[in-house]
């Protein structure tokens, strides 16, 4: 009688743990640390008379740091470091380009479904920094700024570490130095991108 009253209620004692602990991971006081990658690669063969081919490799890597103020809810500071390579060229021209941004600004994120493993998250990201481009050996400074929203999910393998995949859709401004406006203009583009990363919860 005695095993069969035991055995009930360590199980019961385990599901209070493993809820727990699950829970702690994204409850107010923690820190959330998130290191995510993302890779872009393309090629393309322009519609013109000289089967000019554009060659783009993009690689970023981004650092957030955070502090969860309420249950679900962190804020932090994030770093951003990309690095680019574009190659055109054609039967008569050939032009190589490449150039790395290093952005810094505040980041915001709110994670859903406290008590699954698998929790979907929404986030918003404003970042500032330079990017330096070097065209034909010339090299080209721009201010950058950069506001995005992202959302994706956060599998948590343990109490401490999760793995993380996110859409985001973000819009950056670049700003050219006046010496080199002629060759570079200021410019607004739209950018999309895949990341997938590693959370740790501390």
């Amino acid at each position: 009688m005695k095993t069969a009253k035991v055995v009930p209620a360590m199980f019961l004692a385990f599901l209070l743990f493993s809820s727990t602990a699950v829970f702690a991971q994204t409850e107010k006081g923690k820190l959330l640390l998130d290191v995510d990658f993302g890779l872009h690669s393309s090629a393309v063969e322009l519609a013109d008379d000289f089967s000019t081919e554009v060659d783009h490799t993009e690689f970023n890597t981004d650092f957030f740091a955070g502090y969860l103020v309420i249950d679900n809810l962190a804020v932090g500071a994030a770093l951003s470091v990309d690095s680019r390579s574009t190659d055109i060229k054609n039967e008569f021209f050939e032009r190589k380009t490449s150039d790395g941004m290093l952005m810094v600004g505040p980041w915001a994120r709110y994670i859903f479904m406290p008590e699954n493993k698998l929790r979907p998250f929404v986030g918003v990201l404003t970042l500032v920094g330079t990017d330096k481009e070097e065209v034909d050996g010339v090299e080209i400074k721009h201010g950058v700024f950069s506001i995005g929203l992202n959302g994706g999910a956060i599998y948590w393998v343990n109490e401490h570490i999760g793995i993380d995949g996110a859409f985001r859709l973000s819009k950056t401004s670049h700003s050219a130095d006046d010496a080199n406006v002629d060759i570079n203009p200021d410019m607004d583009t739209m950018q999309s991108s895949l990341t997938l990363g590693v959370v740790f919860s501390i």
